[in-house]
């Protein structure tokens, strides 16, 4: 994949399946999470229990082997719900069960699943590509983020939007920035872009 194919990339798999991350990496699980909340009301109780067991591991209080337990059943769930319903719950299913395959299998070219055969499903891969870019960020352009740049402000801008997952002063984050003498054009650009950010997004992280 090329930096050109990367930033149009429309398929979360075929990315997730470049980047080779390991499974249950936490960038994963917050892709996993980004999904989750995204439709939280067709979430079944089989899918509420491994979107918490994935919370446990992010707030370091449970291990990523826990999430072993809750893996299959979820990705079952998943299966089956893609492929019966409305379309658009059909569309979600199907791009939530890659997220449950890719959380635990190492390298994501092992999936063979083909997504539903609807319109619906198009514009969901998309946005799952989007927040893959927002959470890892360009592997094409790794930016050497400098410790003088994390200010007491960007400290306290990052930490309140990780932590209430509310991005939109992304463009404060900037002027933040900017201010403390980044002149990063991947880091600034991404800051003031359209987004989506979700919690884990990469500048934050660097923050």
């Amino acid at each position: 994949m090329t930096e050109a194919e990367w930033l149009v990339c429309e398929s979360p798999v075929a990315m997730l399946a470049y980047l080779n991350a390991d499974g249950y990496s936490r960038k994963l699980l917050l892709y996993a999470s980004a999904l989750c909340a995204l439709r939280p009301d067709l979430l079944t109780q089989r899918l509420h229990n491994w979107h918490a067991a994935i919370e446990s591991v992010l707030r370091n209080s449970a291990e990523p082997h826990s999430l072993d337990y809750w893996q299959e059943s979820a990705e079952e769930e998943c299966s089956h719900l893609a492929e019966r319903g409305p379309p658009d719950e059909r569309a979600y299913f199907s791009v939530l069960s890659h997220a449950v395959s890719c959380t635990w299998i190492y390298d994501p070219r092992e999936l063979d699943t083909p997504p539903p055969d609807i319109p619906e499903v198009l514009p969901l891969r998309r946005l799952g590509a989007s927040f893959i870019r927002d959470i890892f960020g360009n592997p094409f352009r790794p930016v050497a983020f400098s410790p003088q740049w994390s200010t007491d402000t960007a400290l306290s801008l990052a930490r309140q939007m990780y932590e209430s997952r509310d991005y939109s002063a992304m463009p404060i984050l900037a002027d933040a920035l900017q201010d403390a003498g980044c002149d990063n054009e991947d880091v600034l650009n991404h800051c003031r872009g359209k987004g989506p950010h979700v919690r884990g997004c990469w500048v934050v992280d660097l923050v």
